[in-house]
């Protein structure tokens, strides 16, 4: 049987979403922060350009993931 990565409950995995500041050579169409969907801290899904903590939080939302720093 094989092992589930990640913070688990109940066998679920729930990932994590944390929100950085973008430098402004990977700011993209005026979108300042960085989206990153996270298993663990060093295994990183997605990282996905958005505009602020707002879209931020239903980008993780789509991505079953709980915002972990906004």
């Amino acid at each position: 049987m094989g092992t589930i990565k990640g913070n688990t409950t109940q066998g679920q995995t729930h990932m994590k979403a944390y929100i950085y500041k973008a430098p402004k050579a990977q700011q993209v169409e005026g979108k300042q922060y960085i989206l990153q969907v996270q298993l663990t801290h060093q295994e990183v899904l997605h990282t996905i350009p958005v505009q602020g903590v707002r879209e931020g939080r239903k980008v993780a939302k789509q991505y079953n993931a709980t915002p972990w720093n906004f």
